[in-house]
């Protein structure tokens, strides 16, 4: 079970990763892939709650954020 504070600081986490993909990566294609696994296209804060307080979705998201990155860092 997740307290208020770490949903909270799980929230945040997922707006950071979003904004990072989105305009500090800014491929078309990766973005495609966080936008179809990770958090979806005009996310709701409803979406924040469901996946900040689901422990499976909460660590795919995180995962998905990884290997985004991982990705990225090899092209550049």
């Amino acid at each position: 079970m997740t307290n208020n504070k770490t949903i909270e600081l799980r929230k945040d986490f997922l707006r950071k990763f979003d904004d990072y993909i989105i305009n500090d990566i800014g491929d078309e294609e990766i973005i495609e892939q966080w936008l179809m696994g990770g958090l979806p296209d005009a996310w709701t804060e409803e979406d924040l709650d469901y996946i900040a307080t689901d422990e499976e979705q909460w660590c795919y998201v995180c995962g998905l954020f990884g290997r985004i990155v991982q990705m990225a860092e090899g092209e550049g």
